[in-house]
């Protein structure tokens, strides 16, 4: 009996041994897959992180790009607008020069002085011309706000007192002066059109 006992109780305890075991490798399972778990989401969520920073700087990246290339296009529209200004004030130029060596042939009968003021004034409608077109050019290109109508009326009211003015001179430079008087016309036209 006794020993049976002690078979018992051994069994017993062996059973609890066993029992303990099976208990502390579940939950030395548990805790392992609840490692695995959370390594896995700490794992996925350090990718996303890291796909969003990805995302993140290609679409800065690109940002940065399409910056530079409008930067670019600008940089070279603002290029050849100043190349045809200056061919532009060139052909002038040479086209003056031309005139005005013929001009000066002709009037060997006009006084130093005369001279002068006509040479002087041959320069001002040479500037009045480059810039009148110029400003044709602006106004035609950007929008014009209408909170700016004050200043739209200012250029309207100086273009078209230049035009007055040039369209009534009589003088040496009458042809000069009805072509830029027609150019300060196109300035008021352009502004009544953007309007």
């Amino acid at each position: 009996l006794s020993l049976s006992l002690s078979l018992s109780l051994s069994l017993s305890l062996s059973l609890s041994l066993s029992l303990s075991l099976s208990l502390s490798l579940s939950s030395l399972s548990l805790s392992l897959s609840l490692f695995s778990l959370s390594l896995s989401l700490s794992l996925s969520l350090s990718l996303s992180l890291s796909l969003s920073l990805s995302l993140s700087l290609s679409l800065s990246l690109s940002l940065s790009l399409s910056l530079s290339l409008s930067l670019s296009l600008l940089l070279s529209l603002s290029l050849s607008l100043s190349l045809f200004f200056f061919s532009l004030s060139l052909s002038l130029s040479l086209s003056l020069s031309l005139s005005l060596s013929l001009s000066l042939s002709l009037s060997l009968s006009l006084s130093d002085e005369q001279q002068k003021d006509y040479l002087l004034e041959r320069r001002d409608l040479a500037i009045d011309f480059i810039f009148s077109l110029v400003l044709i050019e602006v106004l035609k290109q950007i929008p014009l706000h209408p909170l700016m109508d004050g200043l739209i009326q200012e250029v309207i009211n100086l273009a078209f007192k230049h035009f007055k003015y040039k369209e009534g001179y009589l003088g040496p430079n009458t042809g000069n002066m009805h072509m830029v008087a027609d150019l300060y016309a196109e300035v008021v036209g352009v502004v009544a059109q953007s309007r």
